[in-house]
């Protein structure tokens, strides 16, 4: 796999702070895993990875480049 930097979680908003620090983990993993595979904008993980899943509608957790430079985590609902 080729190693496109290191990219950060720079923010979170109050919904993905609202997950269990095991939920919280697991997203993060794939963040990470994704960011090593692949170049790109925004990541994804979906509710089905997540243990416990994710309250309202959300369907996924999404990683968003933001204006530093680093990546935001978010709910879908709060997109």
């Amino acid at each position: 796999m080729k190693d496109h930097g290191s990219k950060i979680v720079t923010h979170a908003t109050p919904g993905f702070l609202g997950l269990s620090h095991a939920a919280q983990a697991v997203c993060l993993e794939a963040f990470h895993r994704q960011t090593a595979s692949k170049d790109d904008w925004m990541y994804s993980v979906p509710a089905k990875e997540i243990p416990g899943g994710l309250p309202g509608h959300s369907l996924f957790v999404f990683f968003e480049q933001n204006e530093t430079g680093g990546f935001t985590a978010l709910l879908g609902s709060e997109h």
